[in-house]
């Protein structure tokens, strides 16, 4: 547990004081075991509303590395005026509108650190996870945010830069990813 912290503690100072960065791809596998690790930490902090499964625990000491069956998000809050920029978050959800038979076992553990703001979906199964997002506007027209969150893990892409571009994610967002 203390490489995983030690690999990524440079890699993550940046992002954590709201400075740019750019990652190659062994950089993004640090950072997504770190990300990973520490959502294990926050559903073993709470025994009785865990969500993420038996196996999942065992297989980031076995393999040194998340699950193919993961996908994890980075996004950058963006505070309005005034408001502090080190609003910390932490939610743990099992979402219930899922074929259990390709997702079994899901579980979506969302997460911050000073702006940076990490979401970690995963399942027990083989099937590849698709996420669609969508947001709200305070007019109420429904918007995609696709462009607010990016794929940190499964790598996809030799360099990652942060914060991605484009999107906003406002505190009243962070606010919204809390309640679930």
């Amino acid at each position: 547990m203390s490489r995983i912290e030690e690999e990524a503690k440079p890699l993550l100072s940046p992002i954590f004081a709201g400075r740019p960065a750019r990652w190659s791809a062994d950089d993004q596998a640090k950072i997504a075991r770190w990300a990973f690790k520490t959502a294990l930490m926050i559903d073993c902090s709470s025994p009785a509303s865990r969500v993420v499964p038996a196996e999942h625990f065992s297989y980031l000491p076995r393999r040194q590395m998340p699950p193919q069956s993961v996908l994890i998000y980075l996004a950058k809050h963006f505070p309005a005026p005034g408001e502090a920029a080190n609003l910390v978050l932490a939610s743990s959800y099992r979402p219930t509108a899922v074929d259990a038979r390709l997702y079994p076992n899901p579980y979506q553990i969302t997460f911050s650190v000073m702006q940076a703001v990490f979401q970690i979906f995963g399942h027990t199964g083989t099937a590849p996870l698709e996420i669609r997002r969508a947001g709200y506007r305070d007019s109420g027209l429904l918007v995609p945010v696709v462009d607010v969150f990016r794929q940190l893990w499964p790598v996809s892409s030799s360099i990652y830069e942060w914060p991605p571009r484009g999107g906003h994610l406002g505190t009243h967002n962070l606010e919204a990813l809390a309640r679930f």
